[in-house]
C-alpha cells in the first residue's frame, strides 16, 4: 500500500527539517512544483520530477537558511482524497549568524500512489528577506 497524502506531507516536512533535498524523491516523474510568490531568480513553476529534484538539491546546498524545528502545524483534508492542505511554520536560522526567525507556509499537495503529483507552496519570502536584510545592515 502506498503512502497517503497525510503521510507524504509528514515525510516532506520531516525531510525539510532535516535540511535534506532527499524529499525530492517524493515527487512523481510528471510532477509540478509551484512557488507562486517565488523571489527574484527562483522559478515559480518547475515541471518534471528530475527537474524538481535538481532544483531542490541545488537550493538545499545554496540556501543561507536552515530549518531547526516545527513551530506550528494545521492540516486540512479536502473532499478530494488526493489533496491535502497544510498551514505550518518552521523555526529557521541564518547559517553562520545568530539570527533566528519563524517562516510561515501554506502548502497544497496532490498525492497519487504515494508520490507528489502537484505541490503549490505559499511561503512568506518577505520574512526571509527581512532576516537577510538585517544581516546586511549589521
Amino acid at each position: 500500500m502506498s503512502a497517503t497524502p497525510l503521510e507524504v506531507l509528514d515525510l516532506l516536512i520531516k525531510a525539510t527539517l532535516d535540511n535534506s533535498a532527499e524529499f525530492g524523491e517524493l515527487y512523481a516523474e510528471d510532477a509540478v512544483y509551484e512557488l507562486p510568490f517565488a523571489p527574484p531568480g527562483v522559478p515559480a513553476r518547475i515541471v518534471g520530477g528530475d527537474r524538481i529534484r535538481e532544483f531542490l538539491k541545488a537550493s538545499a546546498g545554496a540556501s543561507p537558511i536552515r530549518f531547526t524545528g516545527l513551530e506550528s502545524s494545521t492540516t486540512h483534508e479536502t473532499t478530494d482524497a488526493e489533496v491535502v492542505i497544510s498551514e505550518y511554520s518552521l523555526n529557521a536560522e541564518v547559517v553562520g549568524a545568530d539570527k533566528r526567525f519563524v517562516l510561515p507556509f501554506v502548502l497544497v499537495l496532490r498525492v497519487r500512489a504515494g508520490r507528489i503529483e502537484h505541490s503549490r507552496s505559499y511561503v512568506n519570502v518577505a520574512v526571509v528577506g527581512e532576516a537577510l536584510a538585517d544581516l546586511a545592515g549589521a
